[in-house]
């Protein structure tokens, strides 16, 4: 039988595929390109009920092993800040966080540098069918590091960008046909519906802190940060240190996605690819703007 928390993981992970909806009209009625959508859709929550059944009993690596974690400098928490911390926990409003009901999981570089590459762990929310908000991580367990934040929007968002603003932005092609980005512990049949979702979009990465370098605290400006466009631009050892975490194989990954159409690239996208030239965020000083 499956534990009550498994059953929540059901309805909450097949909900928006399966979700049942009434016309008052015919004209209301999807056509039928959109029911075979919706069709496809149902199909892949009933690959996941049947996944989470037949798993009910199995274990699972809930965390990632970090040999290389540095904790953050600071005491433990007193007993105050934790009792507070459960009050708060009780009585408060926390929608944003509650709304977030995607993980994903992919490889950054610091935009200009391929040598430094670190593994992000991305919980998303979205926010309509053209944008995600993303907050990303160092791991996935309950003393991650919140590292940076990831927007990402449809190739109808960025084709409408100017273009001094798309040299911010990364495709996510590469990520998705290669099988480097993951969402852990989906079967595959749903993995890849939200792969075909993801392979057309454009994300814009800012990470906070750099814990490749063993920074204990969020450390120096704001990085920019970039994905990888072909299988030289990887850290291979970071990649298979990776798989073996999370318990996935990247190759046989991107066998299951070869069906996947892939994306057109858009020009001003991953401009360091085409440029040779990358772009750094340099702070520098300016006048002090009054309010009056």
């Amino acid at each position: 039988m499956l534990r009550s928390g498994r059953l929540k993981t059901i309805f909450k992970l097949s909900r928006p595929l399966c979700e049942r909806r009434s016309f008052q009209t015919a004209a209301q009625a999807p056509s039928s390109q959109k029911w075979l959508k919706l069709a496809g859709a149902f199909a892949a929550g009933t690959a996941m009920v049947h996944w989470l059944t037949q798993s009910s009993n199995q274990t699972f690596q809930a965390e990632t092993i970090r040999e290389d974690d540095v904790p953050p400098a600071g005491d433990d928490k007193s007993m105050k800040q934790k009792l507070l911390s459960h009050g708060a926990h009780a009585i408060q409003n926390f929608a944003p966080i509650q709304s977030i009901h995607q993980y994903v999981c992919g490889l950054h570089f610091y935009s200009g540098d391929l040598q430094r590459q670190v593994v992000a762990h991305h919980y998303c929310q979205h926010l309509n069918a053209d944008v995600h908000q993303c907050v990303i991580y160092d791991g996935n367990d309950k003393n991650s590091k919140l590292i940076g934040v990831e927007y990402i929007i449809s190739e109808k968002l960025f084709s409408a960008l100017p273009d001094e603003e798309r040299k911010y932005w990364h495709s996510h092609n590469y990520e998705v046909k290669s099988g480097m980005l993951i969402a852990p512990r989906v079967p595959t049949a749903v993995e890849n519906e939200v792969m075909k979702d993801l392979v057309r979009t454009y994300g814009k990465t800012i990470h906070t802190w750099q814990v490749d370098r063993g920074d204990i605290l969020p450390l120096g400006p704001p990085q920019l940060m970039m994905a990888p466009l072909a299988d030289e631009h990887v850290d291979q050892r970071l990649l298979q240190q990776r798989d073996r975490d999370m318990g996935v194989h990247t190759e046989e990954k991107r066998k299951a996605r070869a069906p996947i159409p892939p994306a057109e690239h858009l020009p001003g996208a991953d401009n360091w690819a085409a440029t040779g030239k990358a772009v750094e965020f340099i702070p520098r000083e300016v006048p002090l703007r009054s309010r009056k």
